[in-house]
């Protein structure tokens, strides 16, 4: 007579009949993976540049939804196991028809939000559905599944196709007789689980990667996450818009802007483009401010303001002769004849700490950006508005401060938000995007397809100089061709430099192989490709009406005040970057060979190219023209502690330190003097002073928060109007 096998062996394979459907579920999960990654978005550009890098995180954090969703079945077969052996048994079968509709439900969704992200660039969600299920957007829906460049119709095929088949298949698995042995689909699954756990927790975690391939229950935890967020009281939301009123006052000391519409408190508009707007249809003559007079003429040029887009010159006006290349707009067309280029060089983890013109001793790797300094204009307090590049991305781009919360690039692309290069491309501008890092892995490229014209990132040119030689050869070869008569703007970002700085194959090195001397010869590195990069194009002629700009993404902390990665740290050895402009623009000349003590930030670089250009910066830009004269002041919104500068004073809060009603609590403020500290070496008492300073960092940071939660930054009209 055969013995039974003992109870608890028993259960094991009770549950390894469920790990076999989990295991049927990944291997559906996975080819949709793969199709969904591997497939050209649906306009023909790679949906990622790494299928690799990306699909192994994907089934992992599948697997990891996976054992959640297997958690209702478990619990019933424990129930009945507990009243009696027998009756678990019987159980099975309840047990797996519940996981399979769940994994079901799963996979459904899973490719409806994977279709979401290559169309839209974002997770399916409430905001998603607020946004897109109207007559207006479902009508859109068949044509731009048709005109899919990754297969017309294969989405819905798919999303009909493979939960048919997966029904299927578990079908099958839990209508076949108990197996007998060991439970090696339980083991296996297990040992895959903590594998994918480690890869993408432990080996190789990256915030951005795993929004971006988030499955559906992990979206919609994040969903109620967001919805429990803290906003602030009507009292502190009023106080944080009186106090960005006075920053823009501070900042630009001789502009004449309103800050009309209380809905949205960051649009600042010109009395003319206020008028123009009422004048088109976009804006009720109600909401102007009081007093504001349309048909007024200040100037005495014989053009009222609603016409006049300068009405306190009397040389400025339509008709007016414009001046070429001075960056005034006089006959209000919109843009100063012969527009200068513009060309933005973003340098991957360029610590300002080992710049020489920034700190000059032996760390310093930066020959080629301190020359371009000494002829243009640097500055020396530049911090980053955030970290990772992803924050300095958006921050560049946009003009705006981050949420503290979440990234915008990955939470918020359904929302209207105007970038510099979209706003130059309305006004005549040719724009391309050089990246030598995947576009794709922290979403930039949801929000670079509608913001430039051409994306060039080659796989093969990771590398800084041979990434940058083509930059080189591509503008003096084959520019004229995609550009036209048209001037250009383009932007460049390098990779090299990333943590942990590898050194590079037959690049010299210095000192040990110690982090500090690591990333002195990557910089020093990436310094050399972008000085040869510079005078390859100094011999083509349209260089000499070049405005150049240089800044990095972010910094590093290498030990410096205890942390060792950037997001646990504000200091500046985390967030002080270069910043320097170069070029024969007029409005430069004045400042040519400084170097400006006054504190910046990546969301002023937006404004001063407007500025340069001559392009009206009506609208939510955050910053200044770092030109035009006026107070600087620089916010950094870390994931753990951020800084605000201004005068003399700089002022970190800990995070960790906040009272519960978002105020910074006892401690949690340090302040440093950054002009005869630089290094953030020597903590000084606050001062009232200080005190306001950090209450005005932390109720921006937070209004912010509801700024973009409630999509209250950008109008409608004024992204037309331009």
């Amino acid at each position: 007579m055969q013995e039974s096998p003992p109870q608890g062996w028993t259960l094991l394979r009770l549950l390894d009949r469920l790990s076999l459907l989990l295991w049927i579920h990944l291997g559906v999960a996975f080819c949709l993976r793969a199709l969904a990654l591997g497939r050209p978005d649906p306009y023909g550009r790679p949906m990622v540049g790494k299928l690799d890098w990306y699909l192994f995180h994907a089934v992992s954090l599948d697997a990891l939804q996976a054992l959640w969703l297997a958690l209702p079945a478990v619990l019933i077969i424990l129930a009945f196991w507990r009243a009696s052996p027998r009756l678990a048994v019987a159980s099975q079968r309840i047990a797996s028809i519940v996981l399979s509709v769940l994994l079901l439900v799963a996979a459904a969704l899973g490719i409806i939000d994977g279709e979401l992200m290559r169309f839209t660039g974002t997770h399916l969600s409430p905001g998603e559905l607020r946004t897109y299920v109207n007559p207006a957007g479902l009508a859109e829906v068949p044509r731009m599944l048709v005109k899919d460049a990754g297969g017309p119709m294969l989405g819905l095929v798919l999303l009909f196709l493979a939960p048919w088949l997966e029904w299927r298949w578990l079908r099958q698995a839990w209508r076949r007789p108990q197996p007998a042995g060991r439970p090696r689909n339980l083991a296996s699954l297990l040992a895959f689980c903590l594998a994918g756990w480690l890869l993408v927790r432990v080996l190789w975690p990256g915030e951005a990667r795993e929004w971006r391939l988030a499955p559906p229950l992990q979206i919609a935890l994040s969903a109620l996450q967001a919805a429990q967020r803290a906003q602030l009281t009507p009292q502190r939301a009023d106080l944080a818009r009186e106090r960005q009123a006075e920053r823009w006052q501070r900042a630009h000391p001789n502009r004449l802007e309103l800050f009309a519409l209380p809905d949205l408190p960051l649009l600042h508009a010109t009395p003319h483009r206020l008028c123009q707007a009422v004048a088109q249809g976009k804006l009720a003559a109600a909401l102007l401010p009081k007093g504001l007079n349309c048909q007024e003429d200040q100037d005495h040029d014989g053009v009222t303001l609603a016409l006049d887009c300068d009405d306190r010159r009397a040389d400025v006006h339509p008709g007016a002769v414009d001046v070429p290349g001075n960056g005034v707009d006089e006959d209000c067309s919109g843009l100063d004849s012969e527009p200068w280029n513009v060309l933005l060089l973003i340098l991957e983890t360029h610590r300002a700490v080992n710049v020489g013109h920034i700190f000059p001793g032996r760390d310093a790797s930066t020959p080629g950006l301190d020359a371009l300094a000494a002829q243009g204009l640097g500055h020396t307090r530049a911090v980053a508005n955030g970290t990772p590049t992803i924050f300095s991305f958006m921050a560049i781009h946009t003009g705006l401060l981050p949420h503290p919360d979440v990234v915008v690039a990955t939470s918020f692309s359904r929302i209207g938000l105007q970038s510099l290069p979209e706003l130059l491309r309305q006004h005549g501008y040719y724009t391309r995007f050089f990246s030598a890092a995947d576009p794709a892995w922290d979403n930039q490229s949801a929000w670079l397809r509608r913001w430039y014209d051409d994306i060039d990132y080659d796989r093969s040119r990771e590398e800084d100089a041979p990434m940058l030689a083509h930059v080189g050869e591509w503008m003096a070869k084959d520019l004229p061709q995609h550009a036209g008569n048209k001037p250009f703007f383009a932007t460049v970002m390098t990779r090299t430099n990333h943590f942990p700085f590898d050194r590079i194959a037959g690049v010299k090195t210095t000192g040990t192989d110690d982090w500090r001397d690591r990333i002195r010869d990557t910089m020093g590195y990436t310094d050399a490709a972008m000085t040869a990069l510079l005078e390859r194009l100094a011999r083509e002629p349209w260089m000499q009406h070049t405005i150049v700009i240089v800044t990095g993404d972010h910094a590093f902390p290498l030990g410096e005040h205890g942390p060792l990665r950037a997001y646990e740290t504000s200091h500046v050895e985390a967030v002080g970057v270069p910043l320097v402009l170069w070029g024969g623009h007029p409005k430069l000349a004045p400042w040519r060979g400084k170097l400006s003590q006054e504190p910046a930030s990546h969301i002023d670089i937006a404004p001063t190219i407007l500025d340069l250009l001559g392009i009206d910066d009506s609208g939510a830009w955050m910053g200044r023209s770092l030109v035009a004269g006026g107070q600087g002041e620089a916010i950094t919104v870390g994931q753990v502690e951020w800084g605000i500068e201004r005068g003399q004073d700089r002022v970190l809060l800990d995070k960790r330190k906040f009272a519960p009603d978002g105020t910074p609590g006892p401690g949690a403020a340090r302040r440093f003097e950054r002009l005869t500290d630089p290094h953030e070496n020597q903590p000084l008492p606050m001062t009232p002073a200080a005190r306001k300073l950090a209450d005005d960092l932390a109720l921006t940071a937070r209004w912010m928060a509801g700024l973009y939660d409630g999509d209250r930054i950008w109008p409608a009209w004024l992204l037309a109007a331009h």
